[in-house]
């Protein structure tokens, strides 16, 4: 069910945007079940485009949201599917929203996942222990061969596989034919088991803003187990039901148990995560602790990622939603296997739809899609800004500081004030115009933040946290203003978030009223 602001105490931002009304207005979305609003028929006023292949409930959440399909890009608010090609991406209008940024198989593929951990190597000095140790073939194939005797047993997969195909156990090294490619990753010996079978936890993460960057992860997913007993197969890598969760591996094997009814989660083989943490509890496991370190491993392998993802045109026209895969083994440590872009939202079940309903409405709740996408230019402008401020290394002091951290003038120090007076009198005022336009952005950035937090349903923020940025701020390579201005916002106590809002609405009200 979705947390609503009213639900909890009242923030220093709620009660403040009561009274303030921000001038964009984002669709709420419902779901065919819903109560309430969800039940009444809303009048269509809203055009999406399909690119590609849509799920049914992706459809069905949009119809009831009142979309209506159109065959004309152009005309859509909101387009899902398939990822666009990279132009159609950079040529979409401000207020366009696509469910898929550019670049996202850098992470969303087993080679770009691998990658992205070896450069994560490579910055901190040492593998992250939330990645099992592997390796790229043929690329990597001298080191494999050197370390392949530390373990009996390896995974084998296809470095651009996906939903289970090509994988093997393998006791030796895989040959490959020729422009093939593979990633091989020691076995993991001793998982967690549930009633004597290997598990793995799908986890849903959205990123809804690159810039700033956020990142979200919902309370609920998927718990897949094998089909066959892990330890009377241990010796019997060929029995893959014992050794592989992947749906797709196990669904049609004898003993499958397809969990259908929501009574029954807890049984057989695929449930959601609410038995998960009681059974953790009840084998000595802390399940806070098992969320942090995989919540704080998911950031970090966003944050690896965020560099890559920003190399496109414009940052405001789309969001993502990937499937991270997780496993805990005996000693309560965590590894994420591999992450998937575009993660199945099949609903063939009433499981199914009991979590997949609920997690799709609120990634497009979250992801602000705007109820018509002429915009106040002050906002349709806000990709410009930050493209301005984008300089080339060599032109960064010339650029003046945040304008959160600085004073309103900055004329007299500047570099033309010696020389012809209007020379600087030009200089000064495109130093306060340039301060002005970060007031507003920073007033924007803001607001977006706080009203996505307002309609995050089942989702919770993990990046930006005060923590967070305490512990991983070092890896967050291309942190922009945005970034620095939100991280400043988390750490305000009430009476400074209040100012800021006070100072920056009169300017941006002033804006928005001079169109």
């Amino acid at each position: 069910m979705e947390t609503t602001s009213e639900e909890h105490e009242k923030s220093i931002f709620d009660e403040f945007i009561e009274s303030h009304p921000y001038p964009v207005h984002y669709v709420r979305f419902t779901a065919p079940d819903d109560s309430e609003e969800g039940q009444k028929k809303r009048k269509k006023q809203f055009l999406y485009y399909v690119s590609g292949y849509a799920a049914r409930l992706i459809r069905a959440i949009l119809d009831k949201s009142g979309f209506t399909e159109t065959k004309e890009i152009d005309e859509a608010l909101l387009i899902v599917g398939s990822a666009l090609e990279d132009e159609k991406v950079s040529t979409l209008k401000v207020g366009q929203k696509t469910n898929h940024y550019m670049k996202t198989f850098s992470l969303g593929s087993k080679e770009g996942y691998h990658k992205l951990m070896e450069n994560v190597t490579a910055h901190t000095g040492s593998r992250p222990n939330y990645y099992p140790e592997s390796y790229l073939i043929p690329a990597e194939l001298t080191e494999l061969r050197e370390n392949f005797e530390t373990s009996d047993l390896w995974i084998a997969k296809p470095a651009g596989g996906a939903r289970g195909q090509g994988i093997q156990v393998v006791t030796d090294i895989p040959k490959l034919r020729p422009g093939r490619r593979m990633i091989v990753q020691k076995y993991i010996k001793d998982p967690l088991l549930i009633n004597g079978l290997k598990f793995d936890l799908r986890f849903y993460v959205a990123v809804p803003s690159l810039d700033p960057l956020r990142v979200y992860i919902f309370d609920n997913g998927l718990v897949r187990l094998a089909t066959l007993p892990y330890k009377e197969n241990l010796e019997h890598p060929e029995e893959v039901a014992a050794h592989l969760t992947n749906f797709s591996i196990n669904r049609d094997k004898e003993g499958f148990i397809a969990t259908d009814d929501v009574a029954n989660d807890g049984k057989g083989n695929k449930w959601s995560h609410a038995p998960l943490w009681p059974f953790l509890e009840s084998v000595g496991f802390s399940s806070d602790e098992i969320k942090r370190k995989i919540e704080d491993a998911v950031t970090q392998v966003i944050l690896a990622a965020h560099s890559t993802f920003k190399e496109q045109k414009n940052h405001r026209n789309a969001f993502e939603l990937f499937g991270f895969d997780v496993m805990i083994d005996e000693n309560q440590n965590i590894s994420i296997i591999e992450v998937n872009v575009t993660p199945a939202l099949g609903t063939s079940s009433e499981l199914d739809r009991f979590i997949k309903t609920p997690l799709v409405k609120d990634i497009f709740n979250i992801s602000l899609i705007p109820k018509t996408p002429k915009l106040p230019k002050v906002v349709e402008n806000l990709e410009k800004i930050m493209r301005d401020e984008r300089k080339p290394e060599n032109e960064e002091e010339k650029q003046p500081e945040p304008a959160s951290t600085k004073p309103a003038k900055g004329g007299k120090n500047s570099k033309n004030s010696k020389g012809n007076k209007n020379a600087a009198s030009t200089n000064d005022e495109e130093i306060e115009n340039m301060e002005e336009k970060m007031k507003l952005r920073e007033f924007v950035t803001v607001c977006e933040f706080e009203l996505a937090n307002q309609r995050h349903g089942g989702f919770r923020c993990i990046w930006p946290t005060k923590e967070r940025w305490e512990e991983m701020g070092d890896l967050f390579e291309k942190k922009s203003e945005n970034d620095e201005m939100l991280k400043k916002w988390i750490e305000f106590n009430d009476d400074e978030k209040k100012n800021f809002l006070e100072e920056r609405y009169e300017d941006f009200k002033n804006h928005v009223s001079a169109e």
